[in-house]
């Protein structure tokens, strides 16, 4: 088993929604909307794709985070360093040694 922590791309989109989809099915209530919320982001360019990511097993996405922040200056986008990004990584990557 190997896992990989990368950024989203737009062909994720459907399989991340997919997977938000069948992760809050009847958990707070009959159905759910998490996956339409999140539909709703990628479709209209709301996310930030630095902030987002998903964690493959062998191929197959079975992880994904979303930071969503309330309002954004576009141009801080591409003002986090790689030494930031790596940060974040790390922190991902401890928290799904919790998990295990």
């Amino acid at each position: 088993m190997s896992l990989i922590i990368r950024n989203i791309e737009k062909g994720d989109y459907k399989e991340v929604e997919i997977l938000t989809r069948e992760a809050f099915w009847n958990v707070y209530r009959p159905g759910c909307s998490e996956h339409l919320v999140l539909h709703n982001l990628h479709q209209n360019n709301k996310s930030i794709e630095d902030l987002e990511l998903v964690v493959e097993c062998d191929g197959k996405i079975v992880g994904h985070h979303l930071s969503l922040v309330d309002s954004f200056d576009s141009s801080v986008q591409n003002e986090m360093n790689e030494d930031q990004k790596l940060e974040l990584i790390n922190i991902y990557l401890d928290m799904i040694k919790k998990l295990q």
